[in-house]
């Protein structure tokens, strides 16, 4: 019997982590900086579209990922609606997936096909509601440490600045934009539906979120309290220790 697959340590997040592979990369002349591809502006960087090619990367200037990062959260979102009539095709795809990159120690639940596979228990839905209120009280506390131990090691987070891989990088940003730059505050998390795919080794969550922010920057208003709102859809696995761990989270920001 091939042995369990694990999800890496901390000790191993630099080695695997693609920012820090596309740097190496860059330094030993095997890639080569290129112009934005969307526009030609020369301060381009990269970005990936598939984290399992790690060198496989668009150059893009800082105006764009934006704009594919939004593109990005509706696919998430679509997702959603596909296992309503995809279920039977991708349920079976994605255990396969997790079972073979190295993203899990998941073993293959048993009639991936019966509907009931799909709904959770009254005491995971307690668990799952409480692991995203526990997140809204680390937003509303600034606390970035705690926000980003909520993220798998390799857990990715797309956001309409781009996506961040990893608690390192995710407390960064968060940090840097949203407490020190925006001044986030009043954060609600609303979890509207709560779906196990996998029979309880993978939960798929979706829901809506609102704060308000403020900059300094006149150019941002100010100082005005900007109140946001939008949705959000998160892939968690079980941590072993009755939590949780976010493995992708995306959100979107409607006007």
């Amino acid at each position: 019997m091939d042995p369990p697959l694990r999800l890496p340590g901390r000790h191993h997040v630099k080695t695997t982590n693609p920012h820090y592979l596309i740097q190496k990369a860059i330094a030993s002349g095997e890639l080569r900086r290129a112009l934005c591809e969307a526009c030609g502006e020369s301060k381009a960087h990269a970005h990936h579209d598939d984290y399992y090619r790690p060198l496989g990367v668009r150059w893009l200037c800082s105006k764009t990922p934006s704009l594919m990062a939004q593109a990005g959260m509706r696919a998430v979102s679509s997702f959603w609606e596909m296992f309503a009539g995809m279920k039977v095709l991708l349920v079976p795809l994605l255990s396969f997936a997790l079972l073979h990159t190295g993203l899990s120690q998941l073993p293959a639940p048993d009639n991936l096909d019966k509907s009931e596979s799909e709904s959770v228990d009254a005491a995971t839905d307690k668990a799952v509601r409480g692991f995203f209120k526990q997140l809204e009280t680390a937003y509303n506390n600034h606390k970035s440490h705690r926000i980003a131990s909520f993220f798998a090691e390799d857990g990715i987070w797309k956001t309409p600045k781009g996506n961040f891989t990893g608690p390192d990088e995710i407390e960064e940003h968060v940090e840097n934009f949203d407490f020190k730059h925006w001044h986030l505050r009043d954060e609600v998390i609303t979890v509207n539906e709560i779906q196990a795919p996998l029979g309880g080794n993978l939960i798929v969550v979706n829901g809506t979120w609102s704060n308000t922010v403020s900059s300094n920057k006149a150019a941002e208003g100010g100082g005005t309290p900007i109140p946001l709102r939008g949705s959000w859809n998160a892939f968690l696995l079980p941590d072993g220790k009755g939590s949780y761990s976010i493995t992708l989270n995306s959100f979107d920001v409607l006007q």
